[in-house]
């Protein structure tokens, strides 16, 4: 028994978008590997951390720019010239930073 046909992914996945609460005018983008940000966009996907994880971060030439590491609970710490920050992914939380959220690209565990 072989894999059902790409095609039947792609639909699958376009019945499900039709079905989500967003705005008429919102676009399904994609790109297997790590997100797509752009202004007025939202990441529907979740991505698990674990803590300890390597969190890289894209420049806006869409290369990896920057690092921090994941403490948990949403959580990371970076160093930010002067000074070491702790940031969340957490839209609620009082340090959340929405660029750093934008321009997460992927996280990877480097020791276990």
């Amino acid at each position: 028994m072989g894999p059902p046909p790409l095609q039947a992914y792609f639909e699958l996945i376009h019945r499900a978008f039709e079905d989500l609460p967003v705005s008429y005018s919102s676009e399904l983008w994609c790109e297997p590997g790590r997100a797509l940000c752009a202004e007025y966009a939202s990441v529907l996907v979740r991505v698990e951390k674990r803590r300890g994880d390597t969190l890289y971060f894209l420049g806006s030439d869409g290369k990896i720019r920057h690092t921090g590491l994941y403490l948990g609970d949403d959580q990371f710490v970076q160093a930010v010239s002067p000074r070491v920050r702790i940031n969340s992914f957490n839209p609620k939380d009082d340090n959340y930073d929405d660029a750093h959220f934008k321009n997460f690209a992927f996280a990877k565990r480097l020791l276990d």
